[in-house]
């Protein structure tokens, strides 16, 4: 039920019992028909692909390969893992929670009560609208708007955001694809990344999709529980730029 997105294979993170290995750009080369996120979506290919093609699974939930969320009741990484300048955990207590969570069963009981589980709120210096036209396109932040304008009555001026990794159950994955899908297609013609910075430019509407996603659950109307990360720095690649 819990797919570990990666951009590469092998990693560390190999799946396995609950967790399903999840690279982009090679396990979503089949199984979607018609229309699918290209490139600039990252790892958001992910959560399309599962759309589209598990719909035996009545929770689903997407981490990072350097991201986990940490269920384990008796271990508390938060103060190695924060987003800012934390070392994170050693590859060996990674490895060890990993092992841990492939054989842990007790997704349906930590779901109980909630509808969706997200990561720790990160809270912005400013508003998301300043913050995105000034961190990275203002542009593109604009479109944004002009196109869920179209499809709701939403608040573009949050300051605690959520990362784009959650699980949730079936219902409300379904109402949530479906309106980001709804969005994308409208926004992804307008996008225009001529003065954004290099790494935006790479995959902007993975950018925009954490946004999209940040946005439409603060409206949901649903029972949100949060959950922290195990984050490990040593499973390969830089640290993000952003």
């Amino acid at each position: 039920w819990l797919f570990t997105i990666d951009f590469n294979r092998p990693r560390v993170s190999p799946g396995g019992g609950s967790v399903v290995s999840f690279v982009v750009g090679q396990d979503d080369q089949w199984g979607n028909v018609g229309w699918a996120p290209g490139p600039a979506y990252a790892d958001v290919r992910a959560q399309y692909w599962a759309w589209n093609n598990r719909p035996d699974l009545d929770i689903v939930g997407f981490q990072g390969y350097r991201k986990h969320f940490n269920f384990r009741d008796d271990r508390d990484w938060t103060s190695r893992s924060a987003e800012s300048g934390a070392p994170g955990v050693p590859l060996a207590e990674f490895l060890e929670y990993q092992e841990w969570l492939r054989n842990w069963d007790g997704i349906k009981s930590r779901m109980a009560g909630y509808d969706i589980l997200v990561t720790p709120r990160f809270h912005l210096a400013d508003n998301d609208t300043v913050d995105y036209c000034r961190t990275r396109c203002a542009a593109d932040w604009c479109s944004l708007i002009e196109v869920m304008c179209k499809h709701g009555d939403f608040n573009y001026r949050l300051q605690d955001l959520h990362q784009n990794l959650y699980v949730a159950r079936r219902n409300v994955f379904e109402r949530y694809m479906r309106f980001w899908e709804t969005i994308v297609r409208e926004l992804e013609p307008m996008v225009n990344t001529t003065n954004a910075p290099d790494w935006y430019k790479v995959r902007p509407m993975a950018v925009l999709s954490e946004r999209i996603f940040n946005i439409w659950l603060h409206s949901s109307g649903l029972k949100v529980g949060i959950v922290p990360l195990i984050i490990c720095w040593e499973t390969g690649g830089e640290r993000p730029a952003q």
